[in-house]
């Protein structure tokens, strides 16, 4: 009792039970007896006063006897008859994370010998086998996340085994978030490329395809995720939109945003061109009314790692091979003695 105590106050994590005090987990159904230790996860020698895990190996375990240590040994090391060896495998219930309205069909793993199954479910589901089926198909009524129950009744006994969480149906797309390394502004500058990323949260199981249209918008690669949207129209507003297909449909919904489109350059309009680009851009350094101005430029990745600093006198354009970038995106910047200006451009 000392050990258990004092790994409890001084651990606060997991401590060893023993026999017979790990035989709660074979009385309660937690865990169920099996033939051999491929299925297995408990290793018990009867009624000793020892506990065991498998390992990865065959035949080599990690006990623990009395108030021992912890020793990782092959199966005949040990002060024990094997011959008296049992094998233990936890009962789960097994099936998919997703459930259509096709349906989907679930177990018990090691089921114990005698049990009969009560089966039940949470919301946007029904159950289209008999009760007490095994396997037991259930069916989507509807999106969201949800659970299938089982309860195991063995004579005057019964046990529930831990839910086993699903998704159902479609996707619910006011559960996405977007986001991106650029914050969505308040308004959209034209002559620039935004980053929109659809957030997934991990409880979304089967996502299959992603699809941006726009209002005022040149889209790079609209299925994929994220993606780069141009909007175009000064004194317009710029409308991106997101859908969402999963493994069970089209998502519910859809995500939008829009904002005024208005011009962030202060009257001075530069270019970068081709946009995406592989080889070569072009940046075009447009006439300002000082003749004698020179613009200055600095092109930054995405992390803020310089690739080129030059200048130009206005009304001439600049070349960069850019055949040897990453893919991705970078920003252009052009300092006068007036201003400063941004341009995201793409790099494939």
């Amino acid at each position: 009792m000392s050990y258990i105590c004092l790994a409890f106050i001084r651990r606060g994590g997991e401590v060893w039970i023993n026999s017979p005090g790990d035989d709660i987990y074979w009385n309660d159904y937690s865990y169920a007896q099996v033939s051999n230790q491929l299925q297995a996860t408990k290793v018990s020698f009867a009624s000793d006063d020892h506990s065991a895990i498998t390992t990865g190996t065959t035949d080599v375990f990690i006990s623990k006897w009395g108030p021992s240590p912890l020793f990782r040994h092959s199966k005949n090391d040990c002060p024990y008859d094997v011959t008296n060896l049992h094998y233990y495998a936890p009962v789960t219930i097994s099936g998919p994370t997703l459930i259509c309205s096709s349906g989907a069909s679930f177990t018990v793993n090691n089921l114990p010998t005698g049990a009969t199954i009560v089966w039940s479910q949470g919301p946007n589901l029904t159950r289209t086998s008999a009760q007490g089926a095994h396997p037991c198909t259930f069916s989507a009524t509807g999106s969201g996340s949800s659970w299938i129950r089982a309860t195991l009744v063995i004579g005057s006994d019964s046990v529930t085994l831990a839910d086993k969480v699903i998704w159902s149906g479609p996707p619910i797309i006011s559960y996405v978030t977007i986001d991106g390394s650029l914050t969505i502004p308040e308004q959209f500058c034209t002559e620039q490329y935004y980053i929109f990323n659809a957030a997934i949260p991990s409880a979304y199981p089967g996502i299959v395809s992603y699809s941006w249209t726009g209002d005022n918008a040149e889209i790079l690669n609209p299925d994929i995720n994220p993606v780069y949207i141009n909007f175009q129209g000064v004194g317009d507003y710029g409308t991106a939109t997101l859908h969402i297909s999963g493994t069970c449909g089209q998502a519910t919904g859809m995500y939008s945003v829009t904002r005024e489109i208005i011009n962030c350059g202060g009257g001075v309009i530069y270019s970068v061109y081709p946009n995406p680009s592989d080889n070569e851009i072009t940046i075009s350094i447009p006439f300002i009314e000082s003749s004698n101005a020179k613009i200055y430029v600095t092109i930054v990745d995405i992390s803020g790692i310089v690739l080129y600093q030059g200048y130009s006198s206005v009304g001439q354009e600049i070349k960069i091979n850019v055949s040897q970038w990453n893919p991705g995106i970078y920003t252009a910047i052009f300092r006068n003695e007036a201003e400063i200006n941004k341009l995201l451009f793409i790099v494939n």
